[in-house]
Protein backbone atom coordinates (compact mmCIF):
# COMPACT_ATOMS: atom_id res chain seq x y z
CA UNK A 1 0.00 0.00 0.00
CA UNK A 2 1.37 3.37 -1.25
CA UNK A 3 1.58 6.68 1.06
CA UNK A 4 -0.71 9.25 -0.16
CA UNK A 5 -0.88 12.80 0.77
CA UNK A 6 -4.39 14.28 1.23
CA UNK A 7 -3.97 17.80 1.15
CA UNK A 8 -8.10 18.70 1.55
CA UNK A 9 -8.02 17.42 4.97
CA UNK A 10 -4.82 18.98 5.85
CA UNK A 11 -6.46 22.34 4.86
CA UNK A 12 -9.33 21.53 6.77
CA UNK A 13 -7.85 20.31 10.05
CA UNK A 14 -5.49 23.74 9.38
CA UNK A 15 -8.53 25.89 9.44
CA UNK A 16 -10.24 24.19 11.87
CA UNK A 17 -7.49 24.27 14.44
CA UNK A 18 -7.24 28.64 13.20
CA UNK A 19 -10.66 29.16 14.22
CA UNK A 20 -11.39 26.89 17.28
CA UNK A 21 -7.65 27.76 19.19
CA UNK A 22 -6.87 31.04 16.99
CA UNK A 23 -3.60 32.38 15.12
CA UNK A 24 -1.31 35.43 16.56
CA UNK A 25 1.03 36.68 13.59
CA UNK A 26 3.51 39.65 14.23
CA UNK A 27 5.70 40.85 12.03
CA UNK A 28 8.30 43.93 12.74
CA UNK A 29 10.02 45.33 9.20
CA UNK A 30 12.63 48.03 8.90
CA UNK A 31 13.25 49.55 5.54
CA UNK A 32 16.91 51.25 5.15
CA UNK A 33 18.32 52.48 2.60
CA UNK A 34 22.17 53.07 2.53
CA UNK A 35 22.38 51.19 5.60
CA UNK A 36 20.32 54.60 7.10
CA UNK A 37 16.94 53.47 9.26
CA UNK A 38 13.90 55.22 7.12
CA UNK A 39 10.62 53.68 8.09
CA UNK A 40 9.48 50.94 10.58
CA UNK A 41 6.81 49.01 10.92
CA UNK A 42 5.70 47.00 13.65
CA UNK A 43 2.58 44.74 12.33
CA UNK A 44 0.47 42.69 14.47
CA UNK A 45 -3.02 40.40 13.54
CA UNK A 46 -5.22 38.02 15.40
CA UNK A 47 -6.85 35.72 13.52
CA UNK A 48 -10.03 33.10 14.95
CA UNK A 49 -13.69 32.30 15.17
CA UNK A 50 -16.06 34.90 16.87
CA UNK A 51 -16.05 32.44 19.48
CA UNK A 52 -12.26 32.33 20.08
CA UNK A 53 -11.87 35.79 20.13
CA UNK A 54 -14.59 36.58 22.29
CA UNK A 55 -13.41 34.11 25.11
CA UNK A 56 -9.87 35.42 24.48
CA UNK A 57 -11.27 39.21 25.65
CA UNK A 58 -11.30 40.29 22.10
CA UNK A 59 -14.03 42.28 20.28
CA UNK A 60 -15.59 42.24 23.03
CA UNK A 61 -16.73 45.76 22.88
CA UNK A 62 -18.03 45.55 19.41
CA UNK A 63 -20.32 42.07 20.26
CA UNK A 64 -21.68 44.07 23.15
CA UNK A 65 -22.67 46.95 20.91
CA UNK A 66 -24.16 44.77 18.03
CA UNK A 67 -26.02 42.89 20.82
CA UNK A 68 -27.70 45.73 21.98
CA UNK A 69 -28.43 46.84 18.17
CA UNK A 70 -30.59 44.28 17.67
CA UNK A 71 -32.15 44.88 21.13
CA UNK A 72 -33.08 48.00 19.87
CA UNK A 73 -34.18 46.93 16.52
CA UNK A 74 -36.55 44.10 17.63
CA UNK A 75 -38.15 46.90 20.08
CA UNK A 76 -38.17 49.32 17.64
CA UNK A 77 -39.74 46.76 15.40
CA UNK A 78 -42.54 45.69 18.10
CA UNK A 79 -43.54 49.17 18.17
CA UNK A 80 -44.12 50.57 14.33
CA UNK A 81 -47.33 48.06 14.50
CA UNK A 82 -50.22 49.64 14.36
CA UNK A 83 -52.35 49.51 17.70
CA UNK A 84 -55.15 47.24 18.29
CA UNK A 85 -57.98 47.11 20.78
CA UNK A 86 -58.14 44.58 23.21
CA UNK A 87 -61.05 43.33 21.85
CA UNK A 88 -59.76 43.19 18.27
CA UNK A 89 -58.90 40.10 16.13
CA UNK A 90 -56.46 39.99 13.12
CA UNK A 91 -57.76 38.38 9.71
CA UNK A 92 -55.60 39.04 7.43
CA UNK A 93 -52.23 40.84 7.13
CA UNK A 94 -49.60 40.84 3.94
CA UNK A 95 -48.11 42.87 1.20
CA UNK A 96 -50.17 44.83 -0.34
CA UNK A 97 -49.61 48.04 -3.17
CA UNK A 98 -51.77 51.09 -1.79
CA UNK A 99 -53.01 54.23 -3.18
CA UNK A 100 -55.61 56.48 -2.26
CA UNK A 101 -57.51 58.19 -4.60
CA UNK A 102 -57.95 61.84 -3.18
CA UNK A 103 -56.24 65.17 -3.56
CA UNK A 104 -53.02 65.57 -5.61
CA UNK A 105 -50.72 62.22 -4.53
CA UNK A 106 -51.86 58.81 -6.76
CA UNK A 107 -48.67 57.41 -6.00
CA UNK A 108 -48.44 53.35 -5.70
CA UNK A 109 -46.92 52.53 -2.40
CA UNK A 110 -45.63 49.45 -0.90
CA UNK A 111 -47.28 49.00 2.30
CA UNK A 112 -48.25 46.47 3.96
CA UNK A 113 -52.34 45.10 4.89
CA UNK A 114 -54.25 44.83 8.57
CA UNK A 115 -57.69 43.41 8.16
CA UNK A 116 -59.00 43.40 11.95
CA UNK A 117 -62.74 42.20 12.73
CA UNK A 118 -63.23 46.06 13.33
CA UNK A 119 -61.24 48.10 10.77
CA UNK A 120 -59.28 48.27 8.02
CA UNK A 121 -55.29 49.43 7.74
CA UNK A 122 -52.44 50.13 5.76
CA UNK A 123 -49.21 51.07 7.09
CA UNK A 124 -45.60 51.25 6.46
CA UNK A 125 -43.28 50.01 8.86
CA UNK A 126 -39.99 51.88 7.47
CA UNK A 127 -40.19 54.76 7.85
CA UNK A 128 -43.06 54.65 10.07
CA UNK A 129 -46.47 55.88 8.69
CA UNK A 130 -50.54 54.93 8.56
CA UNK A 131 -51.66 55.64 4.91
CA UNK A 132 -55.40 54.41 6.11
CA UNK A 133 -56.99 52.90 9.23
CA UNK A 134 -60.77 52.94 8.96
CA UNK A 135 -63.80 51.17 10.53
CA UNK A 136 -65.68 48.64 8.67
CA UNK A 137 -68.36 51.04 9.83
CA UNK A 138 -67.28 53.87 7.95
CA UNK A 139 -67.01 51.88 4.60
CA UNK A 140 -70.20 52.14 3.02
CA UNK A 141 -69.01 49.97 -0.01
CA UNK A 142 -65.91 48.58 -2.09
CA UNK A 143 -65.89 47.17 -5.80
CA UNK A 144 -63.30 45.28 -7.87
CA UNK A 145 -61.70 47.50 -10.58
CA UNK A 146 -59.23 47.05 -13.21
CA UNK A 147 -56.36 49.29 -12.65
CA UNK A 148 -52.84 49.96 -14.22
CA UNK A 149 -50.66 48.70 -11.47
CA UNK A 150 -47.33 49.62 -10.75
CA UNK A 151 -45.28 48.15 -12.92
CA UNK A 152 -48.23 49.15 -15.99
CA UNK A 153 -49.72 46.10 -16.51
CA UNK A 154 -53.85 45.92 -15.82
CA UNK A 155 -54.01 44.05 -12.53
CA UNK A 156 -57.15 43.36 -10.54
CA UNK A 157 -57.85 46.03 -7.31
CA UNK A 158 -60.04 45.93 -4.66
CA UNK A 159 -61.31 49.58 -4.18
CA UNK A 160 -62.80 50.46 -0.80
CA UNK A 161 -65.15 53.81 -0.66
CA UNK A 162 -63.60 55.48 3.13
CA UNK A 163 -64.57 58.99 3.98
CA UNK A 164 -61.36 60.63 2.83
CA UNK A 165 -62.03 59.08 -0.81
CA UNK A 166 -61.51 55.78 -2.84
CA UNK A 167 -59.04 53.29 -1.46
CA UNK A 168 -57.18 51.11 -3.91
CA UNK A 169 -55.42 47.78 -2.79
CA UNK A 170 -53.58 45.53 -5.01
CA UNK A 171 -52.70 41.89 -3.63
CA UNK A 172 -51.97 38.37 -4.71
CA UNK A 173 -54.65 37.64 -2.21
CA UNK A 174 -57.73 39.61 -3.55
CA UNK A 175 -59.82 36.73 -3.05
CA UNK A 176 -59.26 35.98 0.27
CA UNK A 177 -59.57 39.56 1.34
CA UNK A 178 -62.77 39.58 -0.55
CA UNK A 179 -64.19 37.43 1.72
CA UNK A 180 -62.79 38.64 4.58
CA UNK A 181 -65.23 41.91 3.27
CA UNK A 182 -68.16 40.06 2.29
CA UNK A 183 -68.07 38.33 5.86
CA UNK A 184 -67.64 41.78 7.86
CA UNK A 185 -70.59 42.94 6.29
CA UNK A 186 -72.55 39.73 7.03
CA UNK A 187 -71.91 39.37 10.15
CA UNK A 188 -72.22 43.31 10.73
CA UNK A 189 -75.39 44.54 9.50
CA UNK A 190 -75.08 48.37 10.38
CA UNK A 191 -71.60 48.16 8.37
CA UNK A 192 -73.18 48.34 5.19
CA UNK A 193 -70.24 46.82 3.34
CA UNK A 194 -71.44 45.82 -0.54
CA UNK A 195 -69.89 43.88 -3.27
CA UNK A 196 -70.67 46.51 -6.01
CA UNK A 197 -68.72 43.83 -8.97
Amino acid sequence: MEAEQDNGSALVDLLDRVLEKGLVLKADLLITVAGVPLLGLNLQAALGGLNTMLTYGMWNDWDAAQRAYALEEAKRQQHLLPALGVDETTLFSGFVSYRQNSGDDHTWRTSLLLLTDQRCIVYRRLPYAVFLDVLWSDVPSWQIRDTLSPLGSTARAIVLATPSGEAEVLTRSADNICHIIRERGAHEAGAGVENDR
